[in-house]
């Protein structure tokens, strides 16, 4: 009878977990459209929301403008242009829009071949592809894409810094990040859920699919200029879109290497280095990922065998903070759940409750940064009478507080054209460590902790003051860290290539 009556208050708050989750369900809908893209405009110009040309001479708000477009192309002071192409996944893990795919693809080529084909002439590119995490989506004034667009211009605005000084082209990769509009702190294990789903099946192909043309990109490109241009990617995954990078990432880097063990490459030959390790384009950061230490456990024990060769770049780093209470403290209370119910798992029951970067086995590195904390502008909202929601159509958003008041990112230093200038500045790399100078010239340094020499695969450990929190990933102290650490990365001209992953390895 005890039985009963548990199985029976357990049924009760289901319901009423469920019920909380789906009312004010998120909308599956698709938010892009893939109307012809426009011509390039300022950031600015679709921040505050003003009128610009459609195409046709008439003056329409810039974002009801690119609600119909997946192309937004921009300019930035210099009279630089960048790309961004949106591309979203639903929640079956299929893509939305086939035809939005082959759009983004096809302007990609464009750009990186700067026509229809490779000539001596092509420009190259470098793309940067971006999944958002929980609570984001993708809409034109969702704050993570607001945020990344401006990153993107830093990028740009650094490309001296580079050896690939190609064209910038950034990927924003949607999916259902927000499963409701009320209650959303209950959504967070529903859409781990959602997030390894889409990661495992269409996410996943999506990013197979853009490394393998990024890599033909590549090849063409640098035959076509004798090596003097190149087509460089780099994918960044955070909160549940870590989850879903890395389920890219795992699927391409880990197969079987004889007598049945499982690695991400070929072990050493006896007295040599491994072989050179390749992953998904050229690098893959993941950021406060939410997933569990244990899925990580093929590339920790690659770091641990053997010496890397000399030719070895970073090919994934994965930053946690310190502050992150959701994958710090939350994920595990929801993990000991799950681990409760599978008792083969119990032989490693820590990393099968501690997210990835909070598990100090694994840790590499530490980001030392000993700054203050950068402070977001405090949100705002749209009053009833704004003039701006009858002339942008954000009547139905409004109504259902869905709305924010400008398509800014919530971090000023970005709308400076001297922060965005000096962004990612490196001021060392070497010996495993990297110094790169902030907008607020400050200095943010990663440091091995426990790290061979060369390593592919980096855990590090950033302090709350840099990253103050699970969402706070577009702070300008840590996304400068970020384009330093890119940039001094990233081959190009004057920069031998790896050799290739062998098909297979005799030793002598």
């Amino acid at each position: 009878m005890r039985y009963s009556k548990t199985m029976h208050r357990n049924r009760a708050a289901t319901v009423v977990l469920l019920s909380l989750v789906t009312f004010a369900c998120a909308s599956h809908s698709q938010y892009r459209k893939v109307g012809t893209p426009l011509r390039p405009i300022s950031v600015v110009e679709l921040e505050k929301r003003q009128p610009i040309d459609d195409g046709s001479g008439t003056n329409t708000c810039a974002e009801q403008l690119f609600r119909g477009r997946s192309i937004e192309k921009f300019k930035t002071d210099s009279g630089e242009v960048f790309t961004i192409g949106i591309i979203e996944l639903s929640d079956d893990g299929h893509l939305k829009d086939v035809g939005q795919r082959d759009q983004v693809f096809s302007e990609l080529q464009k750009v990186a071949r700067g026509g229809e084909k490779s000539t001596g002439n092509s420009p190259g590119a470098v793309v940067v592809t971006f999944v958002h995490g929980w609570h984001h989506r993708a809409k034109v004034c969702d704050e993570n894409l607001s945020c990344y667009r401006r990153v993107i211009e830093g990028l740009v605005n650094r490309k001296d810094d580079r050896a690939n000084k190609g064209p910038v082209f950034g990927i924003y990769i949607g999916w259902r990040g927000e499963s409701a509009h009320k209650a959303t702190a209950l959504t967070f294990y529903n859409r781990k859920a959602a997030a390894h789903h889409v990661g495992a099946l269409g996410g996943s192909d999506l990013l197979l699919q853009l490394g393998e043309l990024q890599h033909n990109l590549d090849t063409e490109v640098r035959n076509a200029t004798a090596g003097d241009k190149f087509v460089n990617m780099v994918t960044v995954g955070h909160s549940f879109g870590g989850a879903l990078v890395y389920s890219a990432m795992e699927s391409l880097s880990v197969s079987e290497y004889g007598d049945n063990k499982h690695g991400v490459g070929f072990p050493a030959c006896p007295g040599g280095p491994k072989p050179v390790r390749h992953g998904v384009g050229d690098l893959v950061v993941l950021v406060n990922p939410a997933f569990e230490a244990a899925r990580y456990h093929y590339f920790a024990e690659d770091l641990a065998a053997g010496q890397y060769a000399s030719a070895q770049r970073p090919l994934l780093l994965t930053v946690a903070s310190e502050a992150d209470d959701a994958v710090g403290k939350a994920f595990p209370a929801g993990r000991i759940l799950w681990l409760a119910w599978h008792p083969a798992a119990w032989g490693n029951a820590r990393a099968q409750v501690t997210g990835l970067g909070h598990y100090a086995p694994y840790t590499t590195h530490e980001l030392e940064y000993h700054g203050p904390a950068a402070k977001p502008d405090p949100e705002a909202f749209l009053k009833p009478d704004d003039a701006v929601i009858k002339a942008c159509g954000l009547e139905e958003e409004v109504k259902h507080d869905l709305v924010r008041a400008t398509c800014d990112c919530s971090y000023p230093v970005y709308a400076q054209q001297a922060g965005a200038a000096s962004m990612g500045t490196v001021v060392t790399a070497k010996d495993g460590a990297i110094s790169v100078r902030t907008p607020m010239n400050q200095l943010v340094t990663l440091k091995p902790v426990h790290s061979p020499e060369h390593p592919a695969y980096i855990v590090a450990s950033a302090p709350g003051n840099l990253i103050t929190g699970h969402n706070d990933i577009y702070n300008p102290n840590f996304t400068a860290f970020l384009v330093g650490f890119v940039n001094s990365n990233m081959r190009g001209k004057g920069m031998p290539e790896p050799p290739p992953t062998p098909v297979f390895l005799q030793c002598p």
